[in-house]
């Protein structure tokens, strides 16, 4: 089953075009509550996560988000101690996943002035690149 775009990731435009479409996102419940402050227990590095999370949320963040921030601040203050394994780091974008925070679809790079010029000067000089065939 493909997943679904959140409603936070979808530009306006496109929500009013295609309502049919986001109309059963649009009609679920949001979060219950308020997320208010962070939580007494995280350290001073982990509460300044919390309050950047909340600051670069896409969407609206309750309290049903509450256990899944705690999770993030914590990973994410053992990332930057770089105390983090393989299995948390997994963890980390899943619940960033599940808080909205990582885009499903991204806009493909697109190509800049600067690789023509590349290719004008390869072609200038003589340069082909290697293709699989050869």
């Amino acid at each position: 089953m493909k997943t679904k775009l959140p409603i936070a990731l979808v530009g306006p435009s496109s929500l009013k075009h295609n309502a049919g479409r986001y109309a059963d996102r649009l009609s679920s419940p949001g979060p219950r509550g308020m997320l208010g402050r962070p939580s007494r227990w995280l350290s001073d590095r982990e509460k300044e996560i919390w309050r950047e999370l909340v600051r670069s949320s896409p969407c609206e963040l309750g309290e049903s988000d509450r256990i899944l921030v705690e999770l993030v601040c914590v990973l994410r203050g053992r990332l930057e101690r770089r105390a983090i394994d393989s299995t948390q780091i997994v963890q980390l974008i899943s619940a960033l996943g599940k808080l909205g925070m990582v885009a499903m679809h991204r806009k493909p790079a697109s190509h800049t002035k600067e690789t023509n010029e590349w290719a004008d000067f390869n072609e200038e000089f003589g340069h082909r690149p290697k293709t699989p065939e050869s």
